[in-house]
């Protein structure tokens, strides 16, 4: 079982973590590790147990989705109902409300053609009880385009509209996105996307226990170095840097972003 390090590159963020593999990569040839440290049993996992992984990793891949696409400036949208699409239960009615996301993409589809800016977007559908009245709402995360015009689209009930902030990691964002059923009121999430986003690259490698340092790269600032015991693989390492400088890690040189007085951080 190799001892691996992957790192993960998503926009402005790069990832490391370091950690027994349980399956090898395609790209790495196995070897025996002469020095083994303590590492994950092998057992089984409960249905619950196994949907809060799912959960956790639906949520990174969420993140990454966000930082690998958006930057400061870009929009982030909350869109509501006047009267909202019910079944003949009462209940918020999803699919009816994924006919709305529908119809308003095609609409903002138009606006971003015109401006000439590629449109592309991420939306996810939140169902919420608050004080026992179930609301449904949906928010999408959208290029840097006016304002007025990304409002003037959508005639169904409130339109709420913010810019991303200046710190060009938005795991915050997919948090706020993927909210705990715990935290007192019963979320059911629903998203999709634009076919043409761009996806986080991962490079794994194999390398010798123990790991080393990890050196930040040029531009780059560290956010986070610890380490945590997973039952799978043992004990991880994870680091993540955030850029600095306005070059992300293809080298292409990006804009200098102001942080715009509505801009948002929910972390």
């Amino acid at each position: 079982m190799p001892f691996l390090r992957k790192w993960i590159y998503s926009g402005s963020v790069i990832e490391a973590e370091e950690y027994f593999a349980i399956r090898t990569p395609k790209s790495i040839k196995w070897c025996e590790i002469g020095n083994k440290p303590l590492r994950g049993k092998k057992r089984s996992f409960t249905s619950e147990e196994q949907q809060k992984i799912n959960n956790r990793n639906a949520v990174k891949h969420l993140w990454r989705l966000l930082n690998s696409n958006f930057q400061p400036n870009d929009i982030f949208v909350t869109n509501d109902f006047r009267e909202e699409p019910l079944r003949t239960n009462g209940e918020p009615d999803e699919e009816q409300v994924k006919k709305y996301i529908e119809k308003y993409t095609r609409k903002l589809r138009l606006i971003y053609k015109k401006a000439g800016i590629e449109f592309k977007y991420i939306w996810v559908i939140e169902k919420a009880t608050e004080q026992g009245k179930i609301r449904i709402h949906f928010h999408m995360l959208l290029p840097k385009i006016s304002l007025d015009a990304i409002e003037s689209c959508w005639s169904e009930g409130g339109c709420t509209l913010r810019r991303l902030d200046a710190t060009r990691d938005y795991k915050g964002i997919a948090n706020y996105l993927s909210k705990d059923p715990t935290l007192g009121m019963n979320h059911k999430k629903r998203w999709g996307q634009s076919k043409n986003l761009v996806q986080p690259k991962i490079d794994s490698r194999k390398i010798q226990y123990p790991g080393g340092p990890i050196k930040p790269p040029p531009g780059y600032k560290e956010i986070i170095d610890r380490s945590y015991w997973s039952d799978i693989t043992g004990l991880i390492r994870y680091v993540r840097y955030v850029r600095m400088d306005g070059i992300d890690i293809a080298g292409r040189i990006l804009q200098d972003a102001r942080e715009a007085p509505d801009s948002i951080n929910t972390e």
